[in-house]
């Protein structure tokens, strides 16, 4: 969130509680956030969820989030490059922390090109940018941006409830480098085989299970779909 006195960055989710066997989710909204959902009607920014929950790096999903309030125009506003670190929490505006990624290039190469790049991919835009100078050094960027139709998936929750399961499923059996085509249809094509990927991928998340270099590996292990793991 910003005004012309200050720049506020905050989670939407104070906390989120899974009550077991209820199938509930309790969600708490952060404090701070709650005088602008209140304003939501009359001042917000749209983005797409699903092009959003694309983008692996963390600073593709902060720019994204920003230039979406331009997507009906050509381009943003100008942003100073201190300005811009300090809405991607790569540079503390009280000077606790040290900055990151103080040279133009290290940030161009490793936050703003792959930001550019997975956003051209993966969401409903098309984006560029340009470094301004004041005198020989960069002092900010500016984003060039038009739209696109994206080439995603739908959403899980608009999916029928058995699809959104087995996109869930599939999406799981990615993560753990699971992709032989026999493998994925024998456990996609058993409810209880399902069932354990979800418990073994929350084990593996939460730390109950550990497998270092061949996670894929242990479960079919576990599950009794292969007989012996290497390097689990």
């Amino acid at each position: 969130m910003e005004d012309n006195k200050r720049i506020l960055q905050v989670g939407l989710l104070a906390s989120a509680e899974y009550i077991k066997g209820e199938g509930v989710i309790e969600l708490e909204i952060s404090e701070k956030i709650r005088p602008y959902l209140i304003d939501l009607k009359r001042n917000f920014t749209s983005f797409r969820l699903q092009a959003a929950f694309s983008l692996s790096s963390k600073y593709a999903k902060r720019v994204y989030q920003i230039v979406s309030q331009w997507k009906d125009k050509s381009e943003s506003r100008t942003f100073s490059l201190h300005d811009l670190k300090v809405m991607l929490a790569l540079k503390d505006p009280k000077g606790l922390e040290p900055e990151q990624y103080t040279k133009v290039s290290m940030f161009q190469k490793y936050v703003l090109d792959v930001a550019v790049t997975q956003i051209n991919q993966h969401t409903d835009l098309h984006i560029g940018y340009e470094l301004l100078k004041k005198g020989r050094s960069f002092e900010s960027i500016r984003f060039l941006i038009k739209q696109q139709a994206p080439q995603q998936l739908p959403l899980a929750f608009e999916q029928p409830l058995d699809d959104a399961r087995q996109q869930m499923a599939r999406q799981r059996l990615a993560e753990l480098d699971i992709r032989d085509a026999r493998l994925v249809a024998q456990v996609l094509g058993e409810a209880r085989l399902v069932d354990e990927l979800f418990a073994f991928c929350y084990k593996l998340k939460t730390g109950k299970v550990k497998a270092t270099s061949n996670p894929g590996g242990l479960f079919l292990t576990v599950v009794g779909l292969r007989k012996s793991v290497a390097g689990a």
